[in-house]
């Protein structure tokens, strides 16, 4: 319903900025953009870029969903939806966070290296998201 669009996002808003954490609220504001769908088109790049948004502003590592990892992100999202359960939301972010530190990006070619080496940029039918996750810290910078 289009004539809802303005006041769910307001009161989406209001629910996001009381969370206690920046990565409670990143992912809040990635799923209620997701959810409330408010564009014709980008509203996935946009939820993903609030959520980053939130990330950058906690001093924490932004996510990037890869390619390959589409399903994953997909299906929690609709669990979140359907459900309201936290868990498989919270579980996939958590999988594609450590992902995102774990990618060199002090250099295009080291970044390219390392998505082709994880399978990032796979296909979800065919490829599985692959790497070290022992080597990643929980927070950037340690």
């Amino acid at each position: 319903m289009p004539d809802l669009v303005v006041g769910t996002l307001e009161k989406g808003y209001e629910t996001i900025m009381s969370a206690a954490t920046p990565a409670n609220r990143a992912a809040l504001a990635m799923f209620v953009v997701a959810e409330v769908h408010p564009f014709t088109d980008g509203n996935g790049r946009t939820a993903r870029l609030a959520m980053n948004l939130f990330l950058t502003e906690g001093g924490l590592t932004r996510i990037i969903i890869p390619t390959v990892y589409r399903d994953d992100y997909i299906s929690a999202l609709k669990a979140m939806s359907s459900n309201s359960l936290p868990t498989p939301l919270v579980r996939m972010l958590g999988r594609a966070a450590c992902f995102s530190r774990w990618v060199n990006m002090s250099s295009k070619a080291g970044t390219f290296n390392d998505l082709q080496r994880s399978n990032a940029l796979g296909r979800p039918a065919t490829d599985q998201l692959s790497f070290d996750d022992s080597l990643v810290s929980t927070q950037r910078g340690q």
